[in-house]
């Protein structure tokens, strides 16, 4: 029950981050611009793409030990 709770709250949490991320969308896009929008996209991008490579490598070790990592 602890752990249910906990997730819940962190499940809103984050529900009420998104919330306040759609209800300030527009003031946010006047304080940074769209060079400002376009760049942070592209930086998230990157990361996205390096977690998902990092998540790939782990994957491909965990199935296949045998072709080493010092996991």
């Amino acid at each position: 029950p602890a752990a249910q709770a906990l997730i819940a709250a962190a499940m809103i949490g984050v529900l009420a981050m998104v919330w306040a991320g759609f209800v300030l969308a527009e003031a946010i896009m006047k304080i940074v611009g769209l060079n400002g929008v376009q760049v942070g996209s592209r930086v998230l991008g990157i990361v996205l793409a390096a977690i998902a490579v990092n998540n790939v490598i782990e994957g491909v070790r965990t199935s296949f030990p045998a072709l080493g990592g010092a996991g």
